[in-house]
């Protein structure tokens, strides 16, 4: 390309009549299809009608450049999307810069994105931009703009209003046009005009004459329309520059707001975020002036009076060291300068005043040192319980990294060496020696309305490798852990718990350093009173607290489940959980097969908790689905376990038995094992629960595919060493026509079975609860639930199912990762509380009924990882979270101690 003259233009010259542009639709992900669409082939009645209106006559527009070319830009991006999202103040308007195809991907996988935004490009894996390497993507919010071509006082978006701008670039850059129609506030009543948006991403400073002539361009478009706003990455501004912008005939956001002061609208910061409020005036002909705000965590909901609202400053009674060691409290070198004086810790920290993504910085470095992965494990363990909220905000801004460090599979490592690397307790310790003593104890861990979430087990089936004792409270510890991290429960109103009944495993036994009860485990009835006291002392002192059984043997967990369910509010994780994700992934493997549910027939391998919770949910769901009994629908799911295939023949715990296949459709037969089902059956899914590593082998795997197109392959057990199968084998052995998720975190599998042999690469989905315990946890808990029934449940699944990324790519992830895991528990929980509420089992008052509202209500009540103003308050009359007494056992005088 030529080099540009440097124009020098008097205003109101026109550039735009010559510069090319390409008119372009606006996107919607379409639901009923499952994939983005044009606006135009959408009836604009199908969609929900705006809630949000434009305030004191602000329009909130963010603006960031997700550089393609750093390391990890997926990661990068996703991380971007809902920094933004969850920000404040919430924007109306995003424009992105330096977006490549798999960036966009993330982005139109984004499930919040899907649900709440119109998007400027769709169809990642097309030629988006014309050849070039990125390109920029303009955001607009649902929830404020109406599809409508009717005249109005809400703002509008057409169905074609984005236009590529063609300019001059050195870098093979251009501009994104964006018209949007908004109310002339002062005009008359029900009177729109056009505002013209246009994303920007300018060549760098060397190029100067490049930015004059695509600067001026830009403003040649807003001049035809006479109001408008150009905004992006301007690659660092420089002084010069501003004999640029007045040439153009623009105006600085900055100088026209902040006269006299140095700065300009667009600059170089930590965070490359620029947040732009439009202040609107009434003539339509007048310039559109910006002010620059920086991002604040702090919420301003409607809803921040509600009592689990983490809105406003944190109370604190403690100075001093105290305050060091309270792992709530303390923030380390971030507390600020005034922080430091009041609460008379001037001396105890350094001096430098460090922010806290600054922080996250150097953990991040520590952690990358250790060795492997439980030093890792071990590493994140101790910071938990120096700096909660750091703790959290690195797992946070690293979560598809340390997802397998902190939970499966290294949680399991951690665990069997409970009592090796232990070094401080934490949780409730109940041993079946002291079942006098339990309510005591529990009721040391706080007042009755302190409590929200308990996780107990009694170690005896932990993550696939069996009875691990007393150290299974480490657990109950991760389980909460999830909870906090994928859905903002309140890490100070959890309470992890460990029913200590002795131990079968003889290496726990024979370990001279084993912290538990050092003897077989007990069982019978004793084991019930145990547990029956533990349930209802604490139903007794915590009424609102929800209860989740975890990694309860076989014959227990679903015996103890039906017990308890019709009285508490309850849920088991491994009979229900994992039934529950195990069936989105499998709703969303029909969707992509174009199969239906009515029509599955399935394989079970391993008929324990697991394996039998899953075959429950499916079976339920098959008998709603074709509405017939469950007896009925349990005839399309075989079970086998050791024996081989369950039959009426084999001695069966009461939950197999409705798998039990009769005698005599084997009669003849050559054997019952794995593979024979299989070749007989020809099920479309196959699910392993067997932690029998390798037993899904090529002659199982090749025999499936025979029968069904898209076989839909499940190995769940864990850890990894544990699994039935590898993917890369699965895809191998079907040409690439399985649809695989897993039981632990995979690397995406590449082969040639794209079209013509090409080489594509397969994302394989992780089958992992946590995209579904936290959000029916979190809905339970904030709809104060009495009990949790089969709709919540369904409602529940449907949430993530919905969520998929393979509905819209078939090489995408059957489930949403743990990247996005906070908007699918908002999904999820938002779909529980309106199915308590159907129900009738919602306790809470005034649960917002219109489902934006809900999930404001929901979000306003999410604990975040974020650093909140400390407020001295003295210690008589302050209530126990501000002494740092919750969840401080022993903290409880002797006159509220619950005897």
């Amino acid at each position: 390309m030529a080099e540009p003259q440097s124009p020098r233009l008097p205003h109101g010259t026109s550039l735009a009549e010559d510069c090319p542009i390409i008119l372009q639709e606006c996107h919607v992900f379409d639901t009923t299809a499952n994939s983005w669409t044009p606006l135009s082939n959408v009836d604009p009645s199908s969609e929900q009608p705006p809630h949000l209106a434009i305030h004191q006559d602000k329009l909130i527009l963010v603006t960031w450049n997700v550089d393609a070319i750093s390391p990890e830009p997926e990661a990068r991006t996703s991380r971007i999307i809902n920094h933004i999202l969850n920000g404040q103040p919430a924007p109306h308007i995003i424009f992105l810069q330096e977006v490549t195809r798999r960036a966009l991907q993330v982005i139109e996988q984004h499930p919040r994105i899907r649900t709440d935004w119109y998007l400027s490009h769709a169809n990642a894996n097309g030629d988006t931009w014309g050849g070039r390497f990125c390109g920029n993507v303009t955001l607009l919010s649902r929830s404020l703009f109406r599809r409508t071509h009717e005249e109005g006082d809400t703002a509008r978006v057409a169905d074609d209003c984005m236009a590529t701008i063609q300019y001059p670039s050195k870098f093979g850059k251009a501009a994104l046009g964006c018209d949007v129609f908004i109310p002339n506030f002062g005009g008359p009543p029900g009177h729109l005009v056009l505002l013209q948006l246009i994303n920007v991403q300018l060549d760098p400073q060397r190029n100067i004459d490049y930015r004059r002539w695509q600067l001026a361009i830009a403003s040649s478009f807003l001049r035809h329309e006479g109001r408008g706003l150009v905004a992006g990455d301007f690659n660092a501004m420089q002084p010069e520059d501003s004999e640029i912008i007045d040439d153009c005939g623009l105006v600085d956001g900055w100088t026209a707001t902040h006269p006299g002061k140095e700065g300009f609208t667009w600059h170089t910061v930590h965070k490359p975020m620029v947040i732009l409020v439009l202040c609107f005036t009434a003539s339509p002909g007048s310039s559109t002036s910006t002010a620059f705000r920086k991002m604040s965590p702090k919420k301003t909901s409607k809803f921040s009076h509600l009592p689990l609202s983490t809105s406003g400053p944190l109370e604190c009674a403690l100075r001093g060291t105290p305050v060091l060691n309270h792992p709530y409290f303390n923030k380390g070198s971030a507390f600020t300068s005034p922080e430091r004086q009041e609460f008379k810790l001037t001396g105890l920290v350094p001096p430098q005043i460090q922010t806290l993504e600054q922080q996250v910085e150097r953990a991040y470095q520590q952690y990358s040192t250790r060795s492997d992965a439980l030093a890792k494990n071990t590493f994140l363990s101790s910071m938990k319980e120096q700096n909660e909220v750091l703790f959290f905000k690195l797992l946070h801004d690293h979560l598809a990294e340390m997802f397998s460090v902190v939970y499966t599979p290294t949680e399991g490592e951690a665990i069997q060496n409970y009592s090796r690397i232990f070094r401080r307790p934490e949780g409730c310790f109940l041993n079946i020696h002291d079942v006098e003593r339990v309510e005591h104890d529990l009721s040391l861990w706080g007042h009755e309305d302190e409590i929200d979430y308990i996780v107990v087990t009694d170690g005896e089936e932990i993550l696939g490798i069996g009875d691990q004792g007393c150290g299974g409270i480490l657990i109950s510890i991760a389980k909460l852990v999830l909870a906090t991290l994928c859905a903002g429960i309140h890490p100070n109103r959890v309470l992890p718990v460990v029913l200590d009944c002795g131990t079968d495993n003889e290496d726990l036994l024979n370990d001279p350093l084993y912290l538990g009860l050092r003897h077989k485990r007990v069982r019978g009835k004793e084991y019930d009173e145990f547990v029956d006291t533990f349930v209802h002392a604490a139903r007794k002192l915590y009424p609102r607290a929800y209860l989740h059984f975890e990694d309860f043997g076989l014959p227990n967990a679903r015996r103890l489940l039906e017990k308890y369910r019709p009285q508490i509010p309850c849920f088991n994780d491994d009979v229900q959980g994992t039934g529950c994700v195990t069936l989105a992934a499998i709703m969303a493997g029909l969707h992509v097969s174009n199969q239906k549910l009515g029509d599955l027939r399935m394989v079970v391998f391993g008929a324990g908790t697991a394996g039998v919770g899953i075959a429950d949910q499916v079976r339920d769901a098959i008998a709603t689905e074709r509405k017939i009994s469950k007896e009925e629908a349990a005839k399309q799911i075989w079970l086998i376990d050791r024996p081989g295939l369950l039959t009426t023949e084999t001695e069966l715990n009461p939950a197999q038995r409705g798998y039990a296949r009769e005698k005599k459709e084997w009669e003849g037969e050559k054997g019952r094992d794995l593979e024979s089902v299989v070749l007989k059956v020809k099920p479309n899914v196959l699910i392993g629960t067997s932690t029998k590593p390798g037993s899904f082998t090529e002659g199982v795997i090749r025999g499936m595919a025979e029968g069904t197109e898209r076989p839909i392959v499940l190995p769940l057990s864990n850890p990894t060493r544990l699994h039935e199968a590898v993917p890369g084998d699965i895809l191998k052995w079907t040409e690439g026509k399985a649809l695989v998720a897993t039981g632990s975190p995979f690397d995406p599998v590449k082969g040639p079975w794209g079209e013509d042999g090409q080489e594509i690469t397969v994302e394989v989905a992780e089958c992992n609860n946590s995209v579904v315990f936290p959000g029916i946890g979190l809905g339970a808990v904030l709809c104060r639930a009495s009990k949790v029934t089969d709709k919540m449940l369904v409602a529940a699944v449907s949430g993530v199912a919905e969520l998929s990324p393979a509905l819209g790519d078939e090489t995408a992830p059957l489930l949403p990762g743990v990247d996005v895991v906070r908007d699918v528990s908002v999904r999820v929980a938002r779909k529980v509380v309106l199915a308590a509420v159907e129900e009738g089992v919602a306790t809470e008052r005034e649960i917002p009924t219109d489902e934006g509202e809900l999930d404001e209500w929901i979000r306003e009540q999410m604990w975040d990882p974020v650093y909140r103003p400390l407020k001295l308050v003295e210690r008589e009359g302050a209530s126990r979270l501000a002494r740092g007494e919750m969840r401080v056992v022993g903290s409880i005088g002797a006159r509220e101690t619950r005897t």
